[in-house]
């Protein structure tokens, strides 16, 4: 799994998810998520960031097959503290996001692009 930021020179910083293969995101992916955006909106060169996803679809939400192989409800309560720091750090970033939506867009999907300030969807976006 991998979320990458990148600041190209214009200013556009370009923070990507891909896990495939649906994008499901582990805690871990959605704290990352989370760094990212609290980065560009730290960084006073970062003017807007484009939130977006490699593959069949834009998010999954979370990583249900990691739920299953955790003992206890560590996984569970990791994955909500981890949904919310993103969603918090879409939400109060302080250059806009926008949310680049190819494909489906799920469960906790649809907090990510809930909370961005604009979201460009392609012609095969589905959100469930």
């Amino acid at each position: 799994m991998t979320i990458t930021s990148e600041l190209r020179d214009d200013g556009i910083r370009v923070v990507t998810m891909e896990h495939p293969p649906v994008n499901a995101l582990t805690v871990q992916g959605w704290f990352d998520v989370a760094a990212a955006l609290d980065e560009a909106s730290a960084d006073m060169d970062t003017k807007v960031v484009i939130l977006r996803a490699e593959g069949r679809g834009f998010n999954a939400g979370v990583d249900i097959k990691e739920m299953q192989h955790t003992s206890g409800f560590d996984a569970l309560i990791g994955a909500n503290k981890g949904c919310y720091a993103a969603f918090k750090a879409v939400y109060e970033c302080s250059v806009p996001v926008i949310a680049a939506v190819n494909g489906f867009c799920v469960g906790g999907g649809v907090g990510l692009v809930g909370n961005a300030d604009c979201i460009v969807a392609s012609d095969d976006a589905y959100f469930g």
